[in-house]
Formats: structure tokens, sequence, C-alpha cells
């Protein structure tokens, strides 16, 4: 999806450059390496991780409502959440 991405704004922004060149750039651009320096520039790694725990608690919250409207037993609650904070 990126590559795809990028190739639509680097054909838009420079129509007059050639396949081959905009391929060029395409392919710097989404490689591995500057994907890596953009994602610690952004400090992507904490920001992901700062995520998972709003996640982890969203899904404690639908296994608790789910107990309480009857649908998961106390046991079946408890292993559930106990699999989510793993």
């Amino acid at each position: 999806m990126l590559e795809l991405a990028i190739a639509h704004e680097l054909y838009a922004s420079y129509p007059n450059f050639s396949e081959g060149r905009l391929a060029k750039i395409r392919s710097h651009v989404v490689s591995r390496a500057s994907c890596a320096v953009v994602a610690r520039e952004l400090d992507l790694g904490a920001r992901l991780l700062g995520q998972s725990g709003d996640v982890q608690a969203e899904e404690i919250e639908r296994l608790a409502a789910l107990q309480q409207a009857g649908q998961l037993s106390r046991e079946e609650f408890e292993r559930a959440k106990s699999k989510v904070l793993a």
C-alpha cells in the first residue's frame, strides 16, 4: 500500500520525470532503510507500544461487557483477560 501511495504522489508531483526515474525514487523512498529512518525520527516504536495498552484496555472492557451480559462466565472472562494481558 505504501508503494502505491508513494508512486501516486510522485507521479502527481513530477509528471515530467521518466517512469524509470520515478521507479528509482519510489524504490528508495519505500526501502526498509528509509522507512527505518523515518520510524526512528517519528519515535514510531514507542508510539506503537503506547497504543498496545489502549488496545488491551479496550479488549478487557469488551470482555467485561460480555461477562456482565451473561455471555461469558467469570472463569471464561478471567481466562480471556489473562490471554489479553499476556
